[in-house]
């Protein structure tokens, strides 16, 4: 191999073409590989050295490295488009008479196979793990020696059974390549039998497996590179083609401009016009040459070309001789050559035969296509095939290398797994464990987290039996239970240990009957359930106090609002039992309307809590009012899980408040009562008066104005007792968008009407002023019983002013003021000029 590259670099140097191909025949070795190949055999050499210093194997690594740099920086080239000078590093830039364009750049599978025999040197080179370097070093030179045999048995095949054999493509320039690397591979391989470090451990079967998978990879590869031929060669007769059909076009071309030369000379005598005629005939002639060079192939094809000159010469004959007579007698004495001559038989017999030769490339062509197609599809179809070949070959190998392991070495290695997982469980479980005899009880091993629960030490456990960490009273218990076992895989049992320092805990034993050194024993698990027992305790104990709540207490899913926990509370409340409410919608069971559920949903998903009042029925349809809170509860991450409620049945309240505020407005209309009648009084004295004055004696005019103020007053007068209807039936009614400036405005007009002339009742409020949302029969009530207040603290007359404002809520005035929320409101004042309320009379504030 060195020599090789020694014989090919000292052609270079001399310009001796024999020394630089060293196959007759073969194109130059390029002078990259050459030194490639002189670097191998160098690191080679120094690595089969009987002893290696220091240096030495240092210098052998430099050298293998520099042999990984000149591939892997090669293939940068090839398939990442670096421009590196590296073909220029040994023979400079190439001349333009070199056979080659790139004289010193390795081809791709070259640089591939310098990658993989330097790898395969650094490695052998570096102080490697012996379990790592000898199958790398063994695999890649293996490697190496099939790059090598496989595309050199392939030519060989070519010599023998002829070019269709050669399915690897390789040519005479190949085989010093193939030669250098199989001898690169095989001497790391005998380097390594040499040290003892290669043995073939593989019976016959499994290397007879491996030799079918290579040979079924190579038969793959060589099919996809014989496919990938046939497309190329069908590209070049594809292009062959079209060829034909251009120099055909340009054939006729040429003849229809040699007759349009013609026809204008005779028209217009010009010998200007003929003068490109002798360059069209050259044209002419050299595009009938070139088809005829294109179609040499061809028989059919020749014998039309024979026709087709003949033709040719025929019409230019022809035409020459209508143009002399058009140069010697004039155009007349052409016009009569024209009709006698056979120049419309010629154009038709040469299109003819051009048309015939046309089709019968288009027919090729469309052959040629077809096959290409079929190459294509052929070619794409074996990829997969030859990764799923591959795939099988792989699984195929990895089945035969898994059979003809000894049962031995699987023995040992199922023992090895086994005491490992044994090891590993028992000592590193972080829960107790521990292995005891069951004929005499005593402890035989105990892990760690045994040592560090119980107290005890290893040696102290070792000395005492399962029965020492037992409560006395539960001794009787135990001998029972263990003389009951007879199930090699006992189930989970709850039991009561003590510890050293004498707290009782609970747990949970899981064992398992085996075979300790030769006696029969128990391997236990022990899990302390101590603070889980605990827990269910509190949790029981947390439900049962739940559940004898007054409210009703439901918890819900967040997602589906389906209902998950039901108290009795709910139960009393809403006539539903716990198991026939649970994983059902809480909107089916307790809503009809799903207006009352929308409004409470949106708040407690927006805000995450609400509390308000909610419109609910019970089982038996009857509604029902609740005071109802409610709160998101969250996973860990934020995200909502589930909705705790609490509703409070406040329906006989609500009822109660009712009866009550109607009692206050009936009083109400009791203190206001002197007023309206004085109001009453003020209307039916006109009345009275004018239809006092219809019985005398009084003039038309005088009548009708009578009859208009008794309408007049009368009007007067239902108004009024309009006002006190609707005041005496207000009830408390829907929260509804009320325009305050309205309400004021009534309050105003009922003060106005009722209370005495001495008290000037006015509004004040701006334009602008926002709609707010609530009971008009409640703020009516209020503003009603403010007025009436202010009125008997002015018994000698003064001034009140009702007015409204907006005003904004922000966080600090929320924080100070109880029930206030952030935002929009509306401030309703009622103020006088009285004498002010004393300290006792203002829990009574609102009273009428």
């Amino acid at each position: 191999m060195g020599l090789l590259g020694v014989v090919s670099l000292i052609g270079w140097c001399l310009n001796v073409e024999a020394l630089k191909s060293i196959v007759p025949g073969a194109a130059p070795m390029k002078p990259n590989m050459a030194a490639g190949f002189v670097l191998c055999a160098t690191a080679l050499a120094l690595l089969s050295r009987r002893t290696i210093a220091q240096p030495i194997r240092r210098c052998a690594t430099a050298i293998a490295a520099v042999v990984v740099l000149l591939g892997a920086l090669t293939l940068g080239e090839h398939f990442f488009g670096w421009d590196l000078p590296i073909e220029q590093w040994l023979i400079g830039n190439a001349s333009p008479d070199q056979r080659i364009l790139h004289p010193g750049r390795l081809a791709s599978v070259t640089a591939l196979a310098f990658l993989l025999g330097g790898t395969a040197l650094l490695a052998k080179s570096l102080f490697v793990r012996k379990q790592l370097r000898v199958p790398l070093v063994v695999g890649l030179s293996a490697a190496l020696l099939l790059i090598g045999a496989t595309p050199l048995a392939a030519f060989l095949l070519e010599i023998l059974f002829g070019s269709q054999w050669n399915l690897m493509g390789m040519d005479l320039s190949g085989i010093v390549p193939t030669i250098g690397f199989m001898l690169l591979g095989s001497g790391l391989l005998a380097l390594l039998q040499s040290e003892g470090h290669f043995t073939w451990s593989l019976d016959a079967s499994i290397t007879s497996g491996f030799a079918l998978g290579f040979l079924f990879i190579v038969v793959a590869a060589a099919a996809g590179f014989n496919f990938t031929r046939h497309i190329v060669e069908t590209s070049n007769r594809v292009t062959h083609r079209q060829e034909v059909l251009k120099e055909t076009e340009e054939v006729l071309g040429g003849i229809a401009s040699l007759a349009s030369s013609e026809r204008v000379y005779v028209i217009v005598g010009d010998e200007q016009v003929l003068k490109d005629r002798q360059t069209i005939k050259a044209a002419l002639d050299e595009d009938v040459h070139q088809l005829r060079v294109l179609t040499h192939d061809n028989p059919n094809q020749q014998r039309r070309l024979d026709r087709l000159e003949a033709l040719i010469t025929q019409r230019l004959d022809w035409e020459e001789r209508v143009i002399t007579a058009r140069r010697q007698a004039g155009s007349a004495a052409a016009a009569t050559v024209i009709p006698t001559g056979p120049a419309l038989e010629l154009s038709d017999e040469i299109l003819r035969v051009t048309k015939e030769m046309e089709a019968e490339e288009y027919s090729l062509l469309d052959a040629d296509r077809k096959r290409a197609d079929s190459a294509v599809s052929t070619a794409f179809a074996l990829l997969p095939l030859g990764v799923f070949l591959s795939l099988a070959i792989l699984s195929l190998s990895a089945f035969f290398l898994n059979a003809g392991v000894t049962e031995q070495v699987q023995a040992e290695k199922a023992l090895r797994q086994s005491e490992e997982r044994y090891r590993t469980l028992f000592e590193s479980n972080p829960n107790p464990m521990w292995v005891y005899d069951l004929e005499t009880f005593s402890f035989l091993a105990v892990n760690a987290a045994a040592v560090r629960h119980y107290g005890y030490s290893q040696d102290k456990f070792l000395k005492m039996t399962i029965k020492d960490i037992r409560p006395p009273e539960d001794i009787p218990s135990l001998i029972d239970d263990l003389g009951r076992t007879t199930d090699p895989l006992g189930s989970a049992t709850c039991w009561r240990h003590r510890k050293k320092d004498g707290d009782l805990i609970d747990v949970e034993i899981t064992s398992n009957e085996l075979f300790w050194l030769g006696r029969r024993a128990r391997v236990v698990l022990v899990n302390d359930i101590t603070e889980r027992k605990r827990a269910e305790e509190r949790l029981h104990e947390q439900t049962d106090i739940i559940n004898r709540a007054q409210d009703a207490i439901i918890i819900r899913d967040f997602k589906d609002q389906r209902i998950t926990f039901w108290n009795s509370g709910a139960e009393r409340l809403y006539g539903w039992k716990a198991d026939e409410v649970i994983d059902r919608s809480i909107a089916e069971l307790m809503y009809v309307d799903p207006k009352d559920r929308e409004e409470p949903l949106r708040i407690l998903t927006s805000t995450g809590e609400f509390r308000g009042e909610l419109k609910e029925v019970t089982k038996d349809g009857q509604e029902v009012i609740v005071d109802g809170r409610a709160t998101i509860v969250r996973n860990p991450d934020g995200t909502p899980r589930s909705v705790l409620s609490i509703n409070t049945d406040i329906t006989e309240q609500k009822k109660l408040e009712t009866q009550l505020l109607r009692a206050q407005r009936l009083e109400s209309i009791g203190t206001l009562a002197s007023g309206v009648a004085h109001d009453l009084n003020n209307i039916l004295t006109p009345i009275l008066m004018c239809s006092q004055a219809l019985r005398s004696d009084l003039g038309e005019e005088d009548r009708r104005s009578a009859v208009s103020l008794i309408e007049e007053s009368a009007q007067r007068g239902a108004r009024v007792v309009k006002q006190v209807l609707t005041f005496a039936r207000g009830v408390e009614g829907e929260r509804v968008l009320i325009k305050p400036s309205h309400l004021v405005e009534e309050m105003v007009d009922i003060a106005r009407k009722t209370f005495p002339k001495s008290i000037e009742v006015s509004s004040r409020y701006p334009e602008d002023l926002w709609s707010i949302k609530g009971d008009p029969t409640q703020l009516h009530q209020v503003l009603l019983n403010l007025s009436v207040n202010a009125r008997d603290a002015m018994a000698k007359g003064g001034s009140i002013t009702i007015a409204a404002k907006n005003f904004n809520v922000d966080d600090q005035y929320a924080s100070m003021t109880p029930s206030a929320k952030p935002g929009p409101h509306v401030v309703l004042r009622v103020s006088d000029t009285g004498s002010g309320m004393p300290r006792a009379a203002i829990d009574k504030i609102f009273d009428p």
